[in-house]
């Protein structure tokens, strides 16, 4: 979306100065050519006042073209300058729409937000549909979307639908929710950290370059990529790649339903080498909370929390 709100601002930006470099009363202004939503480039070599009507009367009725007194079909200098307002307030518009919705807590932090906290976000933005999210505005410069967070005893075996559509408290545990991890990840190129802390107080991080979530089609696929950090890779090498699951949504590659047996929901494979949404505080058979290349598949964690932003 972002996109096509640039190709606009530069196809009106683009007449406008051609608009503002001519003098003559009456004068033709070279068309940029423009490919359609059907594939139709427009093979017009100038605008006549016909154009000018048809591209703009939907934005302003205020635009009155009519043909000069010669017959002929050209725009004159005071339909010109009629234009030129018309074009000033489109694009102050555009600017302003823009400035206006924040896609993510990157946007969040430079609009001047420097406190942690729950704010308000429009992925694709020209579909007007917002998030409230849990903005990290202090580890590692801030500017992160908190998408999982484990601080206390709360059921996190949950069902598909639950995962798919987010859960939880924004201030305490919660799961973003599948279907708003593909929206953000899809609209830029993402980075993923994963935040550890163990019951003995201990921390550590895994930060991954690269992470993307799949559509609902692909059963919210795990793209992930450029591990770096002090908690060592549990999701690259054995998790990307993988489908995710849950006990009601068996989509794992191992005979068993691996979201049963390790009461939790992830994109298991044969099973896992993390399990973050496990069973809080459990030690048993890998249940709890994992990341086996910490501290093993029998050490569960106190605190996770999983947020991503924007790679620069």
């Amino acid at each position: 979306m972002k996109f096509s709100m640039d190709l606009k601002i530069i196809f009106l930006t683009a007449i406008l100065g051609t608009v503002w470099a001519k003098s003559a009363n009456n004068i033709y202004i070279p068309l940029v050519k423009v490919q359609t939503d059907g594939g139709e480039v427009s093979e017009s070599q100038y605008v006549t006042k016909e154009y000018i009507e048809e591209v703009f009367v939907n934005i302003s009725n205020r635009l009155d073209c009519k043909c000069n007194s010669d017959g002929s079909n050209h725009a004159t200098k005071t339909d010109i300058a009629e234009l030129k307002r018309e074009l000033i307030a489109i694009i102050s518009a555009v600017i302003k729409e823009e400035k206006t919705y924040a896609t993510d807590c990157e946007d969040i932090q430079n609009d001047g937000n420097r406190t942690t906290g729950i704010y308000t976000i429009y992925p694709f933005q020209k579909a007007k549909e917002n998030i409230s999210v849990r903005c990290d505005m202090d580890t590692s410069s801030g500017g992160w979307i908190v998408i999982q967070r484990r601080v206390s005893d709360t059921d996190f075996y949950r069902t598909w639908d639950e995962y798919e559509n987010g859960f939880g408290n924004l201030s305490a545990n919660f799961w973003l929710g599948n279907r708003y991890l593909h929206l953000i990840t899809s609209q830029d190129k993402y980075e993923l950290r994963v935040d550890l802390t163990n019951y003995a107080g201990e921390t550590a991080y895994a930060h991954y370059r690269d992470f993307n979530i799949g559509d609902a089609e692909s059963s919210y696929q795990l793209s992930v990529g450029g591990y770096s950090g002090t908690a060592g890779d549990s999701l690259l090498r054995y998790h990307n790649g993988m489908k995710f699951s849950t006990y009601d949504r068996d989509n794992d590659p191992d005979s068993r339903n691996c979201a049963v047996l390790y009461h939790g929901a992830w994109w298991y494979k044969r099973c896992h080498n993390s399990n973050l949404n496990g069973d809080y505080g459990s030690t048993e058979s890998a249940k709890g909370l994992s990341w086996a290349a910490w501290k093993g598949n029998h050490a569960p964690m106190k605190i996770t929390e999983m947020k991503i932003r924007r790679a620069g």
